[in-house]
């Protein structure tokens, strides 16, 4: 396992990466449902989508906010 400052790619091979998309999800549910209407959401570093199911969470967001 790398630092995060070492890796800003992620790590999709291990096999915790569900998981750690998971945990990502339910932090976006929590933001976008207990503080009221959110304008922008801003991931860094995040350069290939397909790594982290970009989709997912651009789904995710649209519905939570509408």
């Amino acid at each position: 396992m790398q630092p995060a400052s070492a890796n800003w790619q992620g790590q999709p091979e291990r096999p915790e990466w569900p998981l750690y998309l998971s945990y990502m999800e339910l932090q976006l549910r929590e933001l976008l449902t207990r503080y009221g209407n959110v304008f922008v959401i801003w991931f860094d570093g995040l350069g290939h989508q397909e790594k982290y199911d970009g989709l997912r969470f651009h789904t995710l967001i649209r519905e939570l906010q509408r």
